[in-house]
């Protein structure tokens, strides 16, 4: 295989020694009556049926696991996910197990049926390279097809991408999907994402309706003599069909879109001139989908592939020891390349010494969904990339660049800008951009400089969608009207009419763009975007600005956007971001992990709750702005707070709105984590504003409820929740 290399090249025995330890932990401290005891007999290949009863609900702590699901599957956020036990998944100690999966596909099973009682229902299974995949997609499987539900697989049961998988339900016209996986998330962690049938993640309406039919399903279990019987189909059930193939027909939308025949052309004429990028897949399931796609549009052999072997520990990346209190302790940090910290776990430093200047690395997450650029450079621009606020990791006489997706999705948006220029399209119709809240502001100043309009939404490829859909829906109304939309911070935006979306994107690194002939499927839907993130066509858009760079001799990304900046007169150049994480989710005893997971989760909600009430009572005139400002102020001393303009809550967290920056409080909807943002103008201002929220432990100045009334402070949560319902609401209206 052309240009091939693994993590364990350069790494050595120290992925060994990280898996290793990963196992002997697990198999510690795991019971012997739970490693001996599956829950569900799943080696029966024939159709049976398993009753729940009341004494196996009490055994296995339904209840309490339902609980938890149900709270998740309010937040929605990129599937209902949690730990699992890597070895045995049907450890029901954990949050995600089997049979908490079974429950969840027979309730989202018995919605669908009850919604359409009179024909029959098609759904996706598929799913990336998390521990026990496999397994998760035989429960769905075989719980569906018992139901009478078609489940269409790939063929030979390859493992896809998330958005080859959303992709396939639109134009397919399916009736949802199941698909799991957990992104970038530490491999401990397994999610089943569940997608309508527009291929877009489950609002939390949608996932409500299920997680009534479970408790039905459980009082039944718990009050009936017999029990509840679920019922599974044998493993070669006519219903298991495995015909889903669909990177050919991807090819074509992206020929349309991200990949014209000039594009093109320009990354294989520069390939014959020695042009090379890496594609790194981190052991996820992006290599044989997207090795396809490129091979389709015929530049796959411009690319060094690296960890194409699929792998659930994701060849040690994220994963470290570090010394507490004299002993060495397991973490797992996950796979998000845009982190210097995770990066320098890769092995980059040894992989990449020899490549030239200017060399690009592509890393997509294991599902998929994320991108995120990164470029070898000379160590003698360190202060160039300094000045610019690029990360980079040191290698000797050279650095490694890693690129935001704030920065690296600023130049491909251009970058696309001048695609639809030179197929003289960009004046057809008006443009718009859907962005999430803590994405960069350089991203609002360069579509005002071209006339796109911007709505802003809460974090979350769901709700990117719901946007998407919202717009449809005016345009079929009357193609002929502007259409206008309110946005997350209840800005109306006028769109025009007939508009078109140049691009949709997170700062978390993922991205669409939108064709410029709306996408149409086999039963005539219409949509102006899919739903879901891709990097793949993200690494496509990014691979032809890479040939345009290499073409003109000015390579290097950096000096790219210092350009950008430059010509568009961008004023917030800076954009950071700070995670927090208030556990280690790496422990491995799940006792301890939930007694460490719920006093994470009280700080969370003590930080949430303290910029919360801040931004409700400005909202409902209950405090003036300077009220709020003094007692910013008294808390965080260090900090200025003259030009704040606004506290905004945003869906998802607390906005501070500032003259020339924000900063974005928010908590997980999931886990005992925040994560603060940051971007305007002034580097080492957003980096004094991070470093102080980061360590706030949300306890309250002496002047808070002079400001705050404190019915206001104990019931937020509970306010936050409605405005977010509401908000939804309006935009499916």
């Amino acid at each position: 295989m052309k240009g091939y290399s693994k993590a364990e090249d350069v790494k050595g025995d120290e992925i060994d020694v990280f898996r290793k330890y990963f196992l002997n932990e697990i198999e510690e401290n795991t019971p012997e009556e739970i490693k001996k005891s599956p829950i569900l007999p799943l080696d029966n290949k024939k159709e049976f049926i398993f009753f729940l009863t009341k004494d196996l609900v009490e055994k296995y702590a339904l209840r309490d696991w339902f609980l938890n699901y149900k709270k998740v599957a309010m937040a929605s956020v990129a599937g209902i996910r949690g730990m699992q036990n890597p070895v045995y998944y049907w450890d029901h100690r954990f949050p995600l197990h089997q049979m908490g999966v079974a429950l969840a596909t027979l309730g989202k099973a018995r919605v669908l049926k009850k919604r359409f009682p009179d024909r029959v229902i098609h759904k996706l299974a598929a799913g990336e390279v998390r521990y026990h995949t496999e397994e998760y997609i035989e429960i769905i499987s075989r719980i569906q097809a018992a139901e009478g539900i078609v489940t269409h697989r790939p063929v030979g049961d390859a493992k896809t991408s998330i958005w080859l998988s959303s992709f396939l339900i639109f134009i397919e016209d399916f009736d949802g999907g199941e698909y799991v996986t957990s992104s970038h998330s530490m491999s401990s962690v397994i999610a089943t994402k569940d997608l309508n049938n527009e291929g877009s993640q489950f609002l939390p309406a949608e996932s409500m309706e299920f997680v009534a039919e479970i408790d039905a399903m459980l009082k039944i279990a718990e009050t009936s003599e017999e029990g509840f019987p679920m019922k599974f189909s044998a493993r070669d059930d006519s219903n298991i069909v495995f015909d889903v193939k669909g990177k050919n027909r991807y090819v074509e939308y992206l020929k349309k879109g991200v990949a014209p025949e000039g594009s093109i052309r320009k990354i294989q004429e520069m390939e014959k001139k020695g042009l090379r990028m890496m594609y790194d897949v981190m052991g996820g399931c992006m290599f044989p989908v997207m090795s396809g796609v490129l091979k389709g549009l015929g530049i796959e052999s411009v690319f060094d592939w690296h960890n194409v072997e699929h792998d659930p520990f994701f060849h040690g990346i994220g994963k470290m020891f570090r010394e507490e209190d004299g002993k060495k302790v397991y973490y797992d940090y996950g796979c998000d390349a845009s982190v210097l910290m995770i990066v320098e776990t890769m092995g980059y430093e040894k992989l990449l010494c020899d490549k030239p200047e200017g060399y690009v690395v592509l890393n997509a997450d294991p599902d998929g969904d994320r991108l995120v650029v990164l470029q070898v450079e000379p160590a003698s621009r360190k202060k160039k990339l300094d000045e610019l606020g690029i990360t980079y990791m040191d290698m000797g006489e050279k650095v490694l660049t890693v690129y935001t997706p704030n920065q690296s999705f600023l130049l491909a948006l251009d970058f696309h800008r001048k695609q639809l220029e030179r197929e003289e399209v960009f004046e057809k119709h008006p443009r718009f951009m859907i962005k999430t809240t803590p994405s960069a502001l350089a991203w609002d100043e360069w579509a005002a400089s071209f006339g796109i309009r911007v709505l802003n939404v809460p974090v979350g490829f769901k709700e990117i969608a719901t946007v998407m859909k919202f717009v449809e829906r005016r345009m079929k109304e009357d193609v002929s009207k502007d259409v206008v939309v309110k946005d997350v911070f209840g800005r109306e935006v006028n769109l025009g009419k007939d508009p078109r979306l140049v691009f949709a994107g997170e700062e978390s690194g993922g991205m669409v763009t939108g064709p410029e002939k709306l996408i149409v499927s086999g039963k005539k839907r219409a949509a102006i975007s899919m739903r879901e993130k891709s990097a793949g066509e993200g690494s496509v858009l990014m691979a032809g600005l890479v040939a345009e760079l290499f073409e003109s001799g000015k390579v290097f990304l950096s000096d790219a956007l210092e350009r950008l900046f430059v010509e568009r007169k961008i004023s917030g150049k800076f954009d950071l971001r700070k995670d927090l994480v208030l556990y280690n989710q790496a422990e491995f005893d799940p006792k301890r992990l939930r007694e460490s997971m719920k006093e994470g989760e009280k700080l969370r909600d003590r930080i949430d709750s303290f910029f919360l009430s801040l931004a409700f009572s400005l909202k409902q005139g209950k405090a003036s702005l300077e009220l709020v400002k003094g007692v910013l102020a008294e808390r965080f001393p260090s900090l200025s707070f003259d030009d704040l303009v606004d506290v905004v809550f945003v869906g998802d967290g607390s906005y501070l709105k500032f003259e020339n920056k924000y900063i974005e409080m928010r908590p997980s909807g999931t886990e005992a984590k925040f994560r603060v943002y940051g971007s305007g103008n002034d580097l080492e201002d957003i980096k004094r504003f991070l470093d102080c929220f980061a360590v706030f432990d949300g306890s309250l100045p002496s002047s808070y409820f002079d400001v705050v009334d404190k019915a206001l402070y104990e019931g937020v949560q509970k306010q936050a929740e409605k405005v977010y319902l509401d908000y939804l609401v309006g935009m499916n209206r």
